[in-house]
């Protein structure tokens, strides 16, 4: 018995039923023919590709492969007919928004068919086991948060094919978007989310302003955030969920252990090993006597200023206290630590939120200020500096003031201004001795 021919609607309802995106191309890779439920993987309708090249819908990484492919099956048209139906690869493809979609990608060589000639290209969502692969791999081995939380992103947008995802995470009290949804900017969002302290964060999910956000993310469009606490109470950061049809907002399911579960635990173990390691990171980089950082700190900025533009300048300061050996030797190593502490408060109140200020050595200080400086402007720098930090009395006579030598030039010559800067403050140190000597003698 021949089985009745399938009507039209049905077929049409189980091709959108699908998740299989099926696009027929030439044997060149011009598109012919896609799927009906091509919208719902890729936001292209159907009949916006037919006539384009395929290998333009795939990224730089993916798209060799496939030319190389289309190449083989023209050569050897038997051959790939065998071959090309047992390979399967992940390839990425750029969605209609533009941003790029994971998928199984599998070939069928079609070309010896009579009424086809052509090869058949079977795109199946998702991909996220690998995805999920990766985002462990991130996390195992240690690499940036930010580059991991992207592979989070990515793994949610694949269990969740029609809403963007991004990380934000917490820093003090302020949010930081690490990886934006959709590659919007960042602004908008930022200011409409709730402060830490919102009890909000306590629920599962909830939705921000959509009147405050239309502009950002389209009127249209629902944004949800999913918080991202660890153990339970711990708030480190959000995954952002943006929506992109007009029909519902971001619906997440909670329960049970789904990959979109599964992502946020990497999201949070990501974020409480970065915040970890920063907080090792600053505890080996503090000076524990005046909170300054360290030599540690700054010989790590000086490796930054190295990599800075041509253009940019940088004023780079040693200071040294003058009598804490004295004070030392009189008074005690309390006293002395207690100047010290004095000293480098007052030398992180003089400075801008991101100048630096280290404490490298015993009695030693450097500064380092980027900014338009000119030598008339490094003078000015030292004598502010010196002004700032200058005597205060101790025990009636003894007091701990600084000497100051300044340089200044391109950020990236940083290295010759330490040692510049260094020679020029032994050479006011020796100075503020004879002005000593002179002061004694009168």
């Amino acid at each position: 018995m021949l089985a009745r021919p399938l009507d039209p609607a049905v077929a049409t309802a189980l091709t959108l039923a699908n998740h299989r995106v099926s696009v027929l191309c030439s044997p060149d890779g011009v598109v012919r023919w896609m799927s009906p439920n091509t919208p719902r993987l890729l936001g292209w309708e159907p009949d916006e590709l037919v006539g384009t090249s395929v290998f333009d819908l795939y990224d730089a990484a993916s798209r060799p492969y496939s030319e190389r492919g289309f190449a083989q099956a023209r050569r050897e048209p038997e051959a790939a007919a065998e071959q090309l139906g047992s390979v399967a690869r992940t390839a990425w493809v750029r969605h209609r928004d533009g941003r790029h979609v994971l998928v199984e990608s599998y070939p069928s060589s079609m070309l010896l068919v009579p009424e086809v000639e052509g090869v058949l290209l079977e795109w199946v969502a998702g991909g996220d086991q690998r995805l999920l692969l990766r985002a462990v791999d991130d996390l195992a081995l240690g690499r940036p948060a930010a580059a991991t939380l992207a592979s989070v992103a990515q793994l949610v947008e694949a269990q969740l094919p029609e809403v963007a995802a991004g990380v934000a995470v917490l820093d003090g009290d302020r949010w930081e978007l690490v990886v934006p949804p959709g590659g919007r900017a960042a602004a908008p969002l930022l200011a409409a989310m709730p402060a830490p302290d919102d009890p909000r964060w306590y629920d599962e999910f909830l939705l921000l302003d959509a009147d405050a956000l239309a502009s950002w993310a389209g009127p249209e469009c629902g944004v949800g955030l999913a918080p991202l606490r660890a153990d339970g109470a711990d708030l480190l950061g959000a995954m952002i969920l943006v929506r992109r049809r007009a029909d519902r907002l971001p619906i997440v399911v909670t329960g049970g252990e789904n990959r979109y579960t599964l992502s946020r635990h990497l999201a949070v173990l990501t974020l409480a090993a970065h915040r970890r390691a920063c907080a090792e990171r600053a505890a080996a980089e503090r000076d524990p006597l005046t909170g300054l950082g360290n030599r540690i700190a700054f010989e790590r900025a000086v490796n930054a200023l190295m990599t800075a533009p041509d253009d940019v300048t940088v004023a780079v300061a040693y200071l040294d206290l003058d009598g804490l050996k004295e004070i030392n030797d009189r008074l005690g190593h309390a006293v002395g630590d207690e100047v010290l502490r004095s000293f480098g408060h007052r030398l992180a109140t003089a400075l801008r939120p991101d100048d630096i200020a280290c404490r490298i050595g015993g009695d030693e200080f450097v500064v380092a200020c980027v900014g338009a400086f000119d030598d008339a402007a490094g003078v000015a720098l030292a004598r502010r500096l010196a002004a700032v930090t200058d005597a205060v009395p101790i025990d009636g006579h003894l007091s701990a003031g600084a000497s100051v030598g300044v340089a200044v030039g391109p950020a990236f010559d940083v290295n010759a201004l330490c040692a510049l800067a260094d020679e020029r403050l032994y050479a006011a140190k020796r100075s503020r001795q004879r002005q000593r000597i002179r002061a004694i003698g009168q």
